[in-house]
């Protein structure tokens, strides 16, 4: 359990067996989300564009007009703003931010992030001159001591306690009408898409190209056809490329698919705003139940050895856990940590065995020792 606490542990087990069940055993969606839309800006959206990164800032503020004028419930901006680019682009942009009726949140960088001190005063510069809400875009992937994290976004960020220390952008989007519950643990409570074929559990758009090679203009930013999907929807904005901002999620175990980090945003979102929660064992109650299993393992032990009918045992003991904790996860949305639980079933059966031979020894010092 010290170990545990000490992130001393490998993340195996509690990794894996919580991926799996969150792969095959997460809720799924009845329909499509009705108050959540995605709209996203790749490759293809940026053709005829001199680069892809900062995405060009004219483009965006035109995205933010018409999202605005769709009559959407708020907006999320899933980009860093952390220097400058075109001035005409950055001027639209500025404006197009400070000047919709529709609220809008900005995604900000912060310590966790590595930025440099000039790209930070560069974004509070920002934020000051549009007055609107900004949260961190920080997702947490998994640390340990012992090993290296393996990069899988698991869980809900709080603010940084360096300053500028904000909210999680999901947050603010959440409450864009009122205040919502914090989840029972930081695990992000994952969500299938609804069953019939080719549904997503988002309504998710793809800016498409709008310029040929040259720069040319050839069609529209944002189609007419989209502004009845969007209206009274938090719609979230954000970049879908394929050489960054892509993340391991547990939904993605089976295939190792990388996910684009405004749909990660979204789950996040909807989890807020439905008040959803997974729920892990508080370290006494997680104590008993170590406690108990070793305890378990160690009075097996009088009866069976390691190297006889213990093999048994203990397969049926780490297939007992694995089923329990599928059943908690399945039943009641409670993550059991197979780690200590795994560890705890040996030890206690090592230490029942080795208990007679540590006493014998003992007793043969001492029946050694000569009389004084």
């Amino acid at each position: 359990m010290a170990a545990s606490q000490f992130d001393w542990l490998p993340d195996a087990p509690d990794r894996f067996t919580y991926d799996w069940r969150t792969t095959l055993l997460a809720e799924r969606a009845d329909k499509p989300r009705d108050d959540i839309a995605i709209v996203l800006i790749d490759e293809d959206s940026l053709t005829g564009y001199p680069f892809l990164s900062p995405i060009d800032r004219g483009l965006t503020a035109e995205l933010i007009r018409s999202i605005d004028g769709a009559g959407a419930k708020a907006i999320g901006l899933d980009f860093i703003i952390d220097r400058a680019t075109d001035p005409k682009g950055d001027a639209a942009f500025t404006a197009a931010v400070r000047d919709a009726k529709t609220p809008i949140v900005l995604g900000a960088v912060d310590e966790r992030g590595f930025p440099r001190e000039k790209e930070v005063a560069y974004q509070e510069q920002f934020f000051n001159t549009v007055h609107r809400p900004a949260g961190h875009i920080y997702f947490a992937t998994e640390k340990n001591v012992l090993t290296l994290g393996d990069q899988a976004v698991r869980f809900i960020v709080p603010p940084s306690p360096v300053a500028p220390s904000r909210p999680a952008f999901t947050r603010l989007l959440a409450e864009v009408d009122g205040q919502r519950p914090e989840p029972a643990s930081p695990l992000v409570h994952w969500m299938l898409p609804p069953a019939q074929g080719g549904a997503d559990l988002f309504q998710t758009f793809t800016v498409p190209a709008h310029r040929d090679d040259t720069g040319k203009r050839t069609g529209p930013v944002f189609p007419d056809s989209w502004r009845p999907a969007l209206a009274g929807k938090i719609v979230l904005v954000g970049g879908a490329f394929s050489d960054r901002d892509r993340h391991l999620t547990p939904l993605t175990v089976a295939s190792g698919d990388r996910v684009s980090g405004i749909k990660i945003h979204a789950q996040i979102l909807a989890q807020l705003r439905d008040g959803r929660s997974l729920y892990t064992m508080s370290w006494p109650y997680e104590f008993l139940l170590v406690a108990f299993i070793a305890a378990f393992g160690y009075f097996a032990a009088q009866r069976w050895t390691i190297d006889g009918d213990g093999w048994r045992a203990s397969a049926i003991a780490f297939t007992f856990i694995l089923v329990a904790g599928i059943v908690a996860f399945w039943g009641f949305r409670l993550v059991l940590p197979s780690a200590t639980l795994f560890l705890a079933w040996p030890m206690g059966l090592f230490a029942g065995n080795r208990t007679d031979w540590a006493v014998e020894q003992v007793g043969q010092r001492l029946a050694r020792k000569p009389a004084s």
